[in-house]
């Protein structure tokens, strides 16, 4: 009983007592304990041998385990690493299939010029077909890398133009100051460049500048400074963005440009939101620059980002090469191009940044049209300001402002929002012609080109509008417009085109019988400058607003001789005539017969 066991021990007591019916004998009571001496099994002998069998085939599992995951925690990683290269170079391709595409139009559509020769012996021609079918071939090739790859997510390469650091900077620096001056913030821009031009990538700068001006006007409070400063350290551009704001930390320094870190930023400063991406993404374009983007403490508060990028200034004494994108757009005009300009030709704008691509279109045209040249979309409008051309033809990849984007903005101007526009790129794809077509070009060509078939669409664009012109100046109302889709599937002008001539007829109608009327007062009801009243008549009917006027009295005049209800002289008098002598001769002169006749 003393052995100690592993076992489970129960004890009974009884109690046990005998007495007569009379009284009772005594009681005694008796203990009585039964102990179970049957052992666990998880401790038997043979349990324990099991263990230690066990123990190690579980230790080696988990070893093996570990190693397992942790390989397939790598694979993962070398395949995500491999995904990004494999991304790279795509976008790497992609973008020079895309600019292989503008020498092979320079290739290409003078090709097909000296095929159309009709001097040419056989073997020169055979010569000619075998490098325009390899031109196809290559323009095959490069479609279908375009095809497949997309250009509107590709922030990896490096684009540089020149300019004025310092001034593009201050631009960027002036976008905050409505925000600083609700926030009651104190912005300072300090530009110590003296106006000197370099060479940097203007999307990425103003993409950096801009993360760190938004950062400093969240973390700092009313009544807080910021300063913006750039100056120049050799061939470096130095930007400074400080300010007296929350700051950070000693210790959280280090991880201030990873990715999704923000610092516990909403607890300092709870009204603060973000996803902690912008510092990461700034560093990404500054290492993509060549550059470095640093962070210091401000002294004696907040937070001091300096951005260093290279900066080199063009050297200006030497001549500009005739290969170079900037060539200059007055220089000597090459050898087949006109230097004069013919009044009886229709004017073409073509805005076009790639130097030997402009200088070919403009010898393509030259003969038959008049060629005014732009070097951008920027360039472009201030070139509209002063001529009003008969057609614009743009580019759609340009520095500065692109072919979209001027197409839009020449549609929505007043001034010349009928001008028609086509679009020609290397960006030949649906989406681009879709996006094309919805900021109001009238045509869209990819590059290479068929040179005939550019000029094909060029005259046809303006042979159309010589046809509706010729239409309107035979009508004394807009009902007599064509409208039925069977007859004429497009419309024949815009609806706000139909608006104006419209009010333009009635106001012509409500003065029909003032022999005093004149443009000037014509362009004062219409709510219009002289310019644009007469640009707009001109692109409409093809003839000046005076000459116009004439013309709209004429058919009234017609249809009133026809009537044969008004005599020669009523007639000439209810439409403005001055004497039935000039109304005679400018019947006969647009009618070929005398008013008597009809």
């Amino acid at each position: 009983m003393n052995r100690t066991v592993s076992a489970i021990v129960y004890f009974f007591f009884l109690n046990a007592s005998c007495m007569l019916a009379q009284a009772p004998i005594g009681a005694e009571r008796i203990s009585l304990g039964v102990q179970n001496r049957m052992e666990s099994p998880w401790f038997a002998p043979a349990a324990w041998v099991f263990y230690i069998f066990l123990i190690p085939i579980l230790t080696t599992y988990g070893i093996q385990a570990y190693k397992f995951f942790k390989h397939r925690e790598e694979r993962i990683h070398q395949a995500e690493e491999q995904q990004e290269m494999h991304e790279q170079h795509l976008h790497f391709v992609a973008n020079i299939s895309h600019e292989i595409r503008t020498p092979l139009t320079l290739i290409s559509a003078p090709l097909k010029e000296l095929m159309a020769n009709n001097n040419l012996d056989d073997r020169d021609r055979e010569v000619l077909a075998v490098m325009q079918r390899n031109v196809t071939r290559l323009n095959h090739l490069a479609e279908q890398i375009l095809d497949n790859t997309n250009h509107g997510k590709d922030d990896r390469v490096l684009k540089e133009s020149f300019g004025d650091i310092g001034a593009f900077v201050e631009n960027i620096a002036n976008n905050f100051r409505f925000y600083a001056h609700e926030k009651n913030l104190n912005l300072t821009f300090d530009s110590q460049t003296a106006g000197q031009q370099g060479y940097f990538d203007m999307e990425k700068v103003e993409k950096i500048i801009s993360n760190l001006m938004t950062n400093a006007m969240k973390y700092t409070p009313e009544g807080g400074d910021i300063v913006v400063r750039v100056s120049l350290n050799g061939d470096n551009a130095v930007i400074v963005v400080k300010d007296t704001g929350i700051g950070v930390t000693n210790s959280r320094q280090r991880e201030m440009f990873r990715r999704f870190n923000r610092l516990d930023m909403s607890a300092l400063n709870p009204g603060s939101k973000g996803f902690g991406v912008g510092l990461h993404y700034a560093q990404c374009l500054a290492f993509l620059h060549h550059g470095r983007l640093a962070y210091e403490p401000n002294v004696p508060k907040g937070s001091r980002f300096t951005l260093t990028i290279p900066y080199k200034e063009a050297v200006t004494e030497l001549p500009v090469l005739p290969e170079a994108e900037d060539a200059p757009l007055n220089a000597e005009k090459p050898e087949g191009i006109k230097g004069e300009v013919d009044d009886n030709l229709p004017t073409i704008l073509l805005v076009e940044d790639d130097y030997e691509m402009r200088r070919y279109i403009q010898m393509l045209l030259d003969e038959d049209y008049n060629v005014i040249i732009a070097g951008d979309g920027e360039e472009a409008l201030e070139k509209l300001q002063l001529t009003v051309p008969d057609l614009v033809l743009s580019d759609v990849v340009m520095r500065r402002m692109d072919g979209f984007s001027l197409c839009r903005n020449i549609k929505e101007s007043p001034d010349y929002g009928y001008v028609p526009v086509l679009l020609l790129t290397a960006k030949s794809d649906m989406d681009n012609r879709k996006h094309g077509i919805d900021c109001g070009a009238d045509a869209y060509i990819g590059k290479p080109f068929d040179p005939y078939y550019l000029k094909s669409v060029i005259a046809s664009i303006l042979q159309n509008r010589l046809r509706i012109q010729q239409i309107i100046r035979s009508m004394t109302h807009m009902e007599e417009l064509p409208t039925d889709p069977e007859s004429t599937p497009e419309p024949l002008m815009s609806e706000r085109d139909r608006e104006f001539l419209s009010h333009f007829h009635k106001l012509l109608s409500d003065h029909l019988e003032d022999d005093s009327l004149n443009v000037n007062q014509l362009a004062s009801e219409m709510n219009l400058s002289y310019s644009s009243l007469y640009a707009r008549v001109k692109d409409l009917t093809g003839q000046s607003p005076q000459v116009f006027l004439n013309t709209y009295r004429m058919n009234i005049a017609m249809e009133l001789l026809k009537t044969h209800n008004y005599t020669v002289a009523e007639v000439c008098y209810k439409v403005g005539g001055s004497t039935p002598a000039n109304f005679s001769r400018s019947f006969k002169k647009q009618f070929g017969i005398v008013p008597s006749a009809v």
